[in-house]
């Protein structure tokens, strides 16, 4: 779409929001989900809270406006569990040209500054569910919808992947790889949620993409056991052949966790041993005739030289989350995309 003249509001439309799989629609509103929100009631209610969360959610358009404003309804209180206020990033590009705070109780995110046509994305908070109104651009900018030639990739993983404590979104490890690679990012990264279940393996295997990556392991602890986090990987990777047979896939095993290391966990392994379970899970599938999925050791992207950014010996700091988004864009991403895609 390209508008001159007198434009000064644009309604949001779902063709301007990237990184969402469905949308709630209100008079005024429009709401990304991260799960399909016609079927919502199937997925546990632990994992609906993080599914309308914003993570990797953002406005793609292309404008010389000055000045773009964003309108939008955010919950009541805007801080998250660690009491940092929600921001709002906006790129062009791999560059990340400003990250703004939303006070509570804020309805109007405003980057000014600005100059020359260019394709912006205006990026989402990664925590918080946002209602979004309308976009203000200078009286007569240029406004468009471009298409989008990037490569598809969408990744799937627990709170090291939704990247709560990221410096802000657009530095989250997931958009850091995605601005990297120059990708259109889909982040299924669900906060304590990752537990391999079938409705979400239906989810993957249903959401159109060129490349997949899925980070497993650490949340499946508490409710799968050695035995069926083997089969349930596998039949994660089986669900998504289904109807994506021939795109790339990589498996990300955990990162460094010391206390889940060696110490069997309640439901008889560990972090070695999942890794184990992971690396043999692909090597099976490959035997059977899956030619296009790799493994990928966390602990080559956070490993025991790196644990001071990991401040509860869980997840990544922000600075950690930059180091994670520099490391998989060279160790997973880079190969994956040089041998399949380029």
């Amino acid at each position: 779409m390209t508008s001159k003249g007198e434009i000064q509001t644009l309604q949001i439309t779902k063709e301007m929001v990237q990184g969402a799989l469905s949308f709630e629609q209100g008079d005024d509103w429009l709401k990304p989900w991260r799960l399909p929100f016609d079927e919502i009631e199937l997925f546990h209610p632990e994992l609906v809270v993080r599914a309308e969360m914003c993570a990797g959610v953002r406005l793609r358009f292309r404008t010389d406006s000055t000045k773009i404003a964003l309108e939008l309804a955010l919950p009541g209180a805007v801080k998250d569990d660690n009491d940092r206020v929600t921001r709002f990033d906006l790129t062009t590009g791999p560059d990340l040209l400003a990250s703004i705070q939303a006070e509570e109780g804020e309805t109007l995110i405003t980057f000014s500054g600005l100059s020359g046509e260019k394709t912006y994305e205006l990026w989402l908070p990664l925590m918080v569910p946002c209602k979004l109104s309308s976009l203000h651009l200078d009286k007569g900018a240029l406004f468009e919808i471009p298409k989008d030639p990037r490569t598809r990739w969408l990744t799937y993983g627990s709170s090291i992947s939704h990247c709560g404590d990221a410096h802000s979104p657009a530095r989250s490890w997931p958009a850091i790889v995605a601005r990297t690679h120059n990708l259109d990012l889909t982040c299924l990264g669900y906060g304590g949620n990752c537990h391999l279940e079938t409705v979400v393996g239906r989810v993957l295997r249903d959401t159109p993409a060129d490349i997949i990556t899925m980070k497993l392991g650490i949340n499946t602890t508490c409710s799968l056991s050695e035995r069926t986090f083997r089969s349930a990987a596998m039949g994660l990777v089986k669900l998504v052949r289904e109807k994506q047979p021939d795109i790339p896939i990589g498996l990300i095993s955990p990162i460094i966790n010391s206390p889940r290391e060696s110490i069997d966990i309640e439901n008889g392994h560990n972090l070695q041993s999942m890794r184990q379970t992971l690396e043999q899970s692909v090597e099976i599938l490959q035997k059977y005739g899956d030619d296009k999925i790799e493994y990928f050791n966390g602990l080559n992207i956070i490993g025991s030289a790196d644990t001071s950014c990991l401040p509860d010996e869980l997840h990544p700091d922000g600075n950690g989350y930059q180091l994670m988004g520099a490391r998989i864009a060279d160790y997973v991403l880079g190969p994956l995309l040089q041998k399949y895609i380029t």
